[in-house]
């Protein structure tokens, strides 16, 4: 995952996950931007391949309930689909 997160270029402005990314020491020290970062840029890349179609759904729902949730607008109709996303 490590190989994989180095080839991903992202603009400066939206900060950079620490190279190390491990149990322990890597993730254990992401701050919540960095966590942030992690699952809405740089988890489905580099996960993907790795997983199997039914934990795919999974990363793809996880991440497009961050998605809403990290909105500067929420509204009901966000909060629902984010509710929807999680349960499933």
């Amino acid at each position: 995952m490590e190989k994989r997160a180095k080839k991903i270029q992202v603009p400066v402005d939206l900060g950079k996950i620490p190279s190390k990314i491990a149990t322990g020491e890597g993730f254990s020290g992401y701050t919540a931007d960095q966590w942030k970062s992690f699952i809405m840029i740089y988890a489905t890349p580099i996960m993907w391949d790795l997983l199997d179609e039914a934990d795919q759904k999974i990363l793809a729902n996880f991440v497009k309930a961050c998605t809403l949730l990290v909105c500067q607008i929420v509204n009901k109709s966000a909060l629902l689909e984010d509710h929807y996303q999680l349960t499933k």
